[in-house]
């Protein structure tokens, strides 16, 4: 058990480094200014869970909407 946890670890550890050393500029579709906000989404601490609340929350209006 303890040496799955360290994998765990290990994994979870080589995972950050390759996402803080492999932000390249990724083809982008879309306005300008949608790509602008996207990255500044991204460049927050977190931005990946604020993408996800954001999503979630989109998907909770839409189905109170179809329910109404």
């Amino acid at each position: 058990m303890l040496r799955m946890w360290d994998d765990f670890r290990e994994m979870r550890v080589l995972r950050m480094q390759d996402s803080e050393s492999s932000r390249k500029p990724q083809a982008a579709s879309g306005t300008s200014e949608a790509r602008v906000w996207w990255h500044a989404l991204v460049e927050l601490r977190g931005g990946r869970v604020a993408i996800s609340l954001i999503v979630v929350l989109v998907i909770v209006f839409a189905f109170y909407l179809t329910l109404k």
